[in-house]
């Protein structure tokens, strides 16, 4: 599906049918969105941050896992993160 070159037109079309194929490769069309029905467990503080541990719903009949990171202080305006496990080392070292 490599894209060549050609009149402006035939973009839009190629996009189209390469969107789709990617879709049907990832299966992606197969997926059943879930509601995420977070879970919590009893935060804990180290370094000025709290971290939560939670689970959540991606497809029915399986939940992933990740950290919630907050800052303690109250009068900190800091961002909040969600870090998710993926390849690698694991949730850890993304914490």
């Amino acid at each position: 599906m490599t894209w060549r070159p050609g009149p402006s037109s035939e973009l839009k079309p190629w996009q189209d049918e390469l969107r789709s194929e990617i879709r049907k490769l990832l299966g992606i069309d197969r997926l059943h969105p879930t509601p995420p029905e977070p879970s919590f467990e009893e935060p804990t503080e180290a370094d000025g941050i709290k971290r939560t541990a939670l689970t959540f719903g991606t497809q029915p009949g399986y939940r992933a896992f990740g950290y919630l990171l907050e800052p303690v202080a109250s009068d900190q305006r800091g961002p909040v993160i969600i870090c998710i496990p993926g390849h690698g080392a694991g949730v850890d070292a993304i914490v």
